[in-house]
């Protein structure tokens, strides 16, 4: 096996669509399917939206970006996407079959696109590995649902602090603990948010003032409770 073939299975190793699956695994099935790899320039186009999605994509190296664009023209990152990381797949199965946003090369990317569908076919027999493949789909569709619905629950609060404090809240459910280190740095929560980080930070300072919480990077201390859980009340 060639050292750059080698490189590229390791990288698909840790995409959650090969979760359990050796790097025969993955050469098996990357020899059975049709893929095909390619090469993108720092702001290009890797899919527009509502054009046809007959691949699914992992990103073997760079940056990318979904994007959504308002009928005013606003855009919106919808995700980042790093090394591993699989794209298009909620698209591959609808009954449209098309992109839902753009997807942007944020920095010089290498893109895997998989055929997906033609390794479902019912011409093929349903063997150990075509049916751990499915299984991962599966579970990636279902977190992406669940993190869909999670993002929903921001979108009906009207102010930052408010998306801020519900946040907090879950992290500190989550971990049973005031004090915990946030499961998203800064970047990726304004993101989540849909917020500038400028206008997050302003905010969490704003909270710090006020004797709410106190922070230090990715850590956090939830000072008065009551107060933050008012703040969605």
């Amino acid at each position: 096996m060639g050292v750059l073939k080698m490189k590229k299975i390791k990288i698909l190793a840790t995409s959650d669509l090969f979760k359990g699956f050796s790097n025969q695994d993955i050469e098996a099935i990357l020899i059975d399917n049709q893929t095909y790899l390619k090469t993108f320039t720092k702001n290009s186009t890797i899919a527009v939206g509502d054009a046809p999605c007959e691949s699914v994509g992992i990103l073997i190296e760079g940056q990318v970006q979904i994007i959504k664009e308002s009928a005013s023209g606003n855009l919106s990152i919808l995700r980042s996407l790093h090394q591993g990381d699989i794209f298009g797949e909620m698209a591959i199965f609808s009954a449209n079959k098309k992109w839902p946003a753009s997807v942007q090369s944020k920095t010089d990317s290498t893109v895997l696109f998989i055929n997906i569908k033609a390794f479902f076919t019912e011409e093929k027999p349903l063997t150990f590995l075509r049916e751990k493949l499915i299984y991962n789909m599966l579970s990636i569709l279902s977190n992406r649902a669940l993190y869909l619905n999670k993002r929903l629950n921001y979108l009906f609060l009207k102010t930052i602090r408010e998306k801020i404090a519900l946040y907090l809240l879950e992290e500190y459910n989550k971990n049973n603990t005031a004090l915990f280190v946030a499961s998203m740095n800064r970047n990726t929560l304004a993101e989540f948010l849909n917020i500038t980080k400028p206008s997050l930070s302003r905010e969490l300072g704003n909270l710090k003032a006020e004797g709410i919480l106190d922070y230090s990077g990715n850590s956090f201390k939830i000072i008065n409770l009551k107060k933050l859980q008012n703040i969605l009340s």
